[in-house]
């Protein structure tokens, strides 16, 4: 795939689990070069933890959560009936440049959502 900058970007579809039991499947896309640098590990590796690893630098980033439900696909990969609740993760890296250098849909089953949220409360009244 090519976007209109003209960068090139490897696709790739994982499913994660833990012992045997799947909990998260994510459909990547990662830029050609920074792939190139070391496609066994991100071939095999949480993309995330590689690219800090070998010093990409991220200069920006935004995710998003939404709640959704689970069609064919996904209900196969993480063994969840078709329509069961699930929350995806829309997630971005940019270089300095403002250009996407990395972008995922992660998908887990819905009894894993937790959110944690720490706010300041308004003591004076």
């Amino acid at each position: 795939m090519i976007d209109e900058n003209g960068v090139t970007y490897r696709n790739m579809k994982r499913i994660h689990s833990v012992k045997g039991k799947p909990f998260s499947y994510v459909d990547l896309r990662l830029g050609r070069a920074i792939y190139d640098q070391a496609p066994d590990r991100f071939s095999s590796e949480i993309v995330v933890s590689v690219l800090k690893e070998i010093g990409i630098a991220v200069a920006s980033a935004r995710q998003r959560v939404t709640i959704s439900y689970a069609d064919i696909e996904i209900a196969q990969a993480l063994d969840v009936m078709v329509n069961s609740p699930v929350f995806r993760i829309f997630r971005e890296f940019f270089d300095g440049g403002g250009r996407l250098i990395y972008s995922a849909i992660l998908t887990y089953p819905g009894d894993m959502l937790e959110f944690e949220i720490e706010f300041e409360v308004d003591s004076t009244g």
